[in-house]
C-alpha cells in the first residue's frame, strides 16, 4: 500500500482530512467575490469528509496488468464500457454526507423529514412522509447513486454504457439505455430529485437533457448538477465521428472557475426555468492506474429549484 492511501487511511479518524486535501491540491473552496453577484450568498462550502478519504482506500491505484488490459481492450471498445468491464477507474464526486447537505439543508416541496433524512430506504421513514423518487441520469457504475439511494425510495437511472447499466442492475437500479429522456420508458413519470453529475459535457444535445430534466421534474422539485470546469466538451456515444457535441454550452473555456460557473448558471440554468439554490465547488476523483496515483478534475455543483408556477 503506498504512503498517501496509509495516510488517507490514518486521517479517516482525524479532524485534518480537509487540511490534507487541501495540501494536495483538492479545492472545495472558492474566490467569492470573482462570483456573480447573486451567486455570492448561495455558495455552500464543503470539505474532504471521512467518506471522501474511505474512497482512496478502497480503491487504490490499479495493477501493471489491469493498465495494460485497458490499452489493448480500449482499442475495440470505448473507455467507459472498459473500465466498467474490468471495474476500474471507479469515480467519485460527493459523499452520502455531502448528499445530505446539499439536499436535506432545503426541504423537497410538501417532504416531512423527522429523522434528518430527507427519506427513503433504510433511513427515513417517519409518519406523514411521503415517498419520494429520484432519477440519476449517466450514473455510471452506480457509485454516485448509492449516496443518494438512502435518501430516496424509488430510484431509476439512465447510462448508455452496456458495461455500466449491467453494474446499475446487478446493484438493483432499474436502469434505460437511453440517451433521451423522452424514451416511451419514462411516459408520465415525474421525479422529486434529479441529478446529473458530469453528463452536459460528454452528450450530444446537453441543452436538450436539461430542458427534458426540467419538465421532469415535479414543480418544487430539485436537480443537482456537476460540470466540471473549465468547460470542454467531449462525446463517446452517439457522436458524428469527432466526439463534439450538436450542442454547446455558452460557457469560456478561458476563464477562471468563478466565471465559469457564473456562465453557466446565468446563461444556461436560469434560463431553463430553474431557481438557483446553491453552488459548491469539489474535485471530482476517479481511481488512479500504474502510471497515476489518482486522477482528479475540478467540479462545479449546482443545487436548483423547479419554481412552481
Amino acid at each position: 500500500m503506498k504512503a498517501w492511501v496509509k495516510e488517507a487511511l490514518l486521517l479517516q479518524h482525524s479532524r485534518d482530512g480537509g487540511g490534507w486535501a487541501s495540501r494536495n491540491g483538492w479545492r472545495y473552496q472558492c474566490n467569492i467575490p470573482k462570483l456573480e453577484r447573486s451567486l455570492r450568498p448561495l455558495f455552500l462550502p464543503l470539505t474532504a469528509d471521512r467518506e471522501t478519504l474511505a474512497y482512496l482506500v478502497k480503491y487504490p491505484p490499479t495493477s501493471y496488468l489491469s493498465s495494460c488490459l485497458f490499452s489493448a481492450l480500449n482499442k475495440v471498445w470505448s473507455k467507459t464500457d472498459v473500465l466498467g468491464f474490468l471495474d476500474i477507474g471507479h469515480m467519485f464526486v460527493l459523499s452520502h454526507g455531502h448528499a445530505k447537505r446539499l439536499l436535506n439543508s432545503l426541504q423537497l416541496d410538501g417532504a416531512s423529514d423527522p429523522h434528518g433524512e430527507f427519506g427513503g430506504g433504510a433511513q427515513g421513514s417517519g409518519r406523514g412522509r411521503r415517498r419520494l423518487s429520484l432519477l440519476d441520469v449517466g450514473a455510471g457504475a452506480g457509485t454516485v447513486t448509492d449516496m443518494f439511494a438512502p435518501l430516496f425510495d424509488d430510484i431509476v437511472t439512465t447510462e448508455l454504457s452496456p458495461s455500466m447499466a449491467a453494474s446499475l442492475r446487478a446493484k438493483g437500479y432499474v436502469c434505460h439505455e437511453d440517451g433521451s429522456l423522452k424514451s416511451p420508458a419514462f411516459a408520465g413519470q415525474t421525479f422529486d430529485c434529479i441529478t446529473c453529475l458530469n453528463v452536459l459535457d460528454r452528450c450530444m444535445t446537453p441543452v436538450t437533457l436539461l430542458r427534458q430534466m426540467y419538465v421532469m421534474l415535479k414543480p418544487g422539485g430539485l436537480i443537482l448538477i456537476a460540470l466540471v470546469l473549465p468547460y470542454y466538451s467531449y462525446v463517446e456515444y452517439q457522436s458524428n465521428g469527432d466526439n463534439q457535441p450538436k450542442e454547446r454550452l455558452a460557457i469560456d473555456s478561458r476563464v477562471c472557475w468563478e466565471e465559469g460557473v457564473s456562465q453557466f448558471v446565468n446563461n444556461i440554468v436560469r434560463p431553463t426555468g430553474f431557481e438557483i439554490v446553491s453552488i459548491s465547488r469539489l474535485p471530482y476523483l476517479s481511481q488512479g492506474d500504474y502510471y497515476n496515483d489518482l486522477y482528479y478534475l475540478d467540479d462545479s455543483i449546482v443545487v436548483a429549484r423547479k419554481v412552481p408556477f
